[in-house]
């Protein structure tokens, strides 16, 4: 009989999937996996019994006998279970001083930090160039290796990085979900988004030839030259 429910048991844990980036073997690790989606309600092969059938499972089992009671997730400790706990209650108590963002988990305000900080650990063996995330520097080697492993479902174009694939796929829905809280302009990405935003908080660049003001300094820069084409 146990080993019967053992053998349900690891069965279990190889059959949930995210349906919308990638597979994971456990369900611990896709629970976590699927708060990366902002906006997506969790949907799919997956149901709330099922979790609680699971739960029900690993009761017995000395590895995962702490069990979050909203969802049935187990896990093999209890500090995982009170940050898996985050999930549910939306808190985000680790507040950036700098800045005021806020955030549920510690490790995600240290990892913010290093904006703030320059600070760049994470070293590329091949290369020597450093990033702020390990992440980073993953998807950096594929600039050496020529490897695009994200691929678009609709047109085929390959990616480096899975971001770089879900911007574009904003190309095909034609959706601009980063949207200016000034004036309500709406970009397809985010570094687009802040670039924009400067147009409102920086002052404007003027040329003190002909007093004109420019949004950026490289558009007064490109200016400049043309005063320069009519003194020569």
């Amino acid at each position: 009989m146990e080993e019967s429910m053992n053998k349900t048991s690891d069965a279990a844990k190889n059959n949930y999937s995210c349906e919308i980036w990638e597979e994971y073997g456990e369900l611990e690790s896709l629970d976590t996996h699927f708060t990366t989606h902002s906006n997506v309600k969790y949907k799919g092969k997956i149901s709330k019994k099922s979790l609680r059938v699971k739960a029900n499972l690993m009761k017995n089992s000395p590895q995962k006998k702490h069990i979050c009671t909203e969802c049935g997730v187990a896990f093999s400790q209890n500090w995982r279970l009170n940050s898996h706990l985050r999930v549910h209650s939306k808190v985000e108590d680790h507040v950036c001083q700098e800045c005021g963002k806020a955030f549920r988990h510690s490790s995600n305000l240290l990892r913010h930090l290093r904006i703030h900080t320059k600070e760049k650990p994470f070293v590329c063996e091949l290369c020597g160039k450093a990033f702020n995330q390990k992440s980073s520097v993953k998807s950096h080697l594929l600039s050496h290796t020529k490897e695009k492993p994200y691929a678009c479902n609709i047109c085929g174009k390959a990616f480096r990085e899975r971001k770089a694939l879900k911007c574009h796929l904003f190309t095909h829905t034609k959706e601009k979900p980063y949207a200016c809280e000034v004036c309500g302009k709406a970009y397809r990405e985010r570094k687009t988004l802040k670039n924009h935003f400067l147009t409102h908080t920086r002052e404007r660049s003027k040329c003190e030839i002909c007093m004109k003001t420019y949004k950026t300094n490289g558009h007064l820069q490109r200016h400049l030259l043309t005063h320069e084409k009519e003194e020569s």
